[in-house]
C-alpha cells in the first residue's frame, strides 16, 4: 500500500521551513526536547498562524501549544 505524499507549493515549503526552524530554535531556546511528531505538530500550528487570522478554533489550538509548553517547561 503506497502512501500519499503532500505536494505543497513553494511559498508554504519556504514557509514551513522557516518555521520549523524558528519552531525549533523556540523550543530549544525554553529547553525543550521533542519527538519529530510533536515538533511537526508545532509547526503545523506557526505555519498556520502565518497564513490566516489567529481566532475561532486555531486561536485554541494557540492556546492548548502555550499550556504544552508550559507544561513542558515546568517537568524540564
Amino acid at each position: 500500500m503506497a502512501k500519499k505524499i503532500i505536494e505543497y507549493s513553494n511559498d508554504v515549503k519556504i514557509m514551513r521551513q522557516s518555521q520549523s526552524k524558528l519552531a525549533l530554535d523556540y523550543l530549544r531556546d525554553n529547553g525543550i526536547s521533542c519527538s519529530i511528531m510533536e515538533l511537526n505538530r508545532v509547526v503545523d500550528i506557526f505555519v498556520e498562524c502565518c497564513s490566516r487570522e489567529v481566532k475561532g478554533d486555531l486561536k485554541e489550538r494557540v492556546v492548548r501549544l502555550d499550556k504544552w509548553i508550559q507544561e513542558k517547561k515546568s517537568k524540564g
